[in-house]
């Protein structure tokens, strides 16, 4: 990797042994027996590395990324407001597999960055067919914008937010000359042809830099790129949604309460464990191999271990206004709500199951005529 020089504030750099030959004593040798320099005139003397004025740093790069080295992505297989999913195929054993990444801001706290952390916590401590199997989690900086234009999406949310697709953050400095704003840049060590370039002050827009040493070539200064961190979950790819089994089964009874059950079964199974959903819908409902798995456990939170089943939770700050508002029960908008949330989703889920929506208007005006007076059609 290349080292670049920044244009950001000074940095304590660690003391770098001289150069200049010394004697058993620690005296300076005479200069005519020193030897030549290892550098042209006018080059950069090796002491200079170690000024203060620098900050020496890799540059950042996804090229050795775990997500880019051992998976390939196919194509997108949703986005929501907490994430994108691709469909991937690892490199080494050939599997298919669902690969979700969530992009943690820079300005997340260490109580929101656990929250964002404890989709893949949960999602492990589960072990049921009519759960998505959990397989690995990371975290590590990602180019999203690169993988995000691979291949299409089969289907978004709404509410979804682009943050995630972004693909990188830049710092931003005032420049010493001429007090504008700029954002962080670096310039690599090949063009640092004159002494006189290095000793110029570093906090400058790249503006003022040129116009100061105009011998160093404009084209080669770069804006330096920040990735993101993003946490990864590996789960199992599904091939299905509730809603492409729903519309497949559609007219036939027997497999639409098939479906179903499989449905009540999986979050049965996460109410024994103490996990609840809070999301549930038929886009997180997924099937596979004609088995039914609940996934996307973003907004799943717990359960006291000792508490009863119906005991209400508090919902954690900022955390009251979760779910999509057709499948969501009321409760949750208070703040104080039961595992009775999810069977108020699934009610929900099985009303539009057995009903034949014409257009996407007629789906909405029912399911809000539904959660509104409880009129079932």
């Amino acid at each position: 990797m290349t080292s670049t020089a920044r244009s950001a504030a000074p940095a304590k750099q660690a003391e770098r042994p001289s150069a200049i030959p010394r004697d058993a004593a620690g005296s300076a040798a005479p200069a005519a027996e020193r030897p030549p320099p290892p550098y042209p005139v006018g080059a950069i003397p090796v002491e200079l590395s170690a000024h203060t004025s620098f900050e020496w740093a890799a540059r950042e790069s996804t090229d050795r990324a775990r997500y880019r080295t051992e998976y390939e992505t196919l194509s997108t297989l949703g986005r929501g407001a907490f994430g994108t999913t691709y469909k991937v195929t690892n490199r080494i054993d050939s599997r298919v597999y669902a690969l979700k990444s969530i992009q943690l801001s820079a300005n997340i706290n260490a109580t929101e960055r656990q929250r964002v952390l404890r989709e893949a916590e949960v999602l492990s401590s589960l072990n049921s067919e009519h759960v998505v199997r959990y397989y690995a989690a990371w975290i590590e900086k990602a180019d999203l914008a690169a993988v995000a234009g691979e291949g299409s999406c089969s289907w978004t949310e709404p509410s979804a937010c682009s943050s995630d697709a972004g693909g990188d953050e830049s710092a931003s400095f005032e420049c010493h000359l001429c007090r504008s704003e700029y954002q962080d840049w670096e310039v690599s060590f090949e063009q640092w042809g004159l002494l006189d370039s290095v000793l110029q002050p570093t906090c400058l827009c790249t503006d003022c830099y040129l116009r100061s040493v105009p011998q160093v070539d404009a084209s080669a200064i770069r804006i330096k790129r920040r990735l993101p961190e993003c946490l990864f979950i590996l789960m199992e790819y599904c091939e299905l949604t509730l809603v492409d089994a729903m519309r497949t089964a559609r007219g036939d009874e027997r497999a639409l309460w098939s479906l179903f059950a499989q449905c009540l079964e999986g979050v049965a199974y996460l109410h024994a464990k103490g996990v609840v959903h809070r999301d549930l819908k038929p886009t997180n409902i997924f099937v596979h191999g004609g088995v039914v798995k609940i996934g996307d456990l973003g907004l799943a939170t717990r359960r006291a271990p000792d508490g009863p089943n119906d005991a209400a939770l508090e919902a954690p700050s900022g955390s009251t206004d979760v779910g999509t508002f057709l499948y969501s029960s009321p409760e949750v908008a208070t703040g104080r709500y039961s595992e009775k949330c999810d069977v108020y989703s699934l009610g929900v889920v099985c009303v539009e199951s057995f009903s034949d929506f014409g257009t996407a208007m007629e789906r909405a005006h029912v399911l809000g005529t539904l959660r509104k007076d409880g009129t079932v059609p």
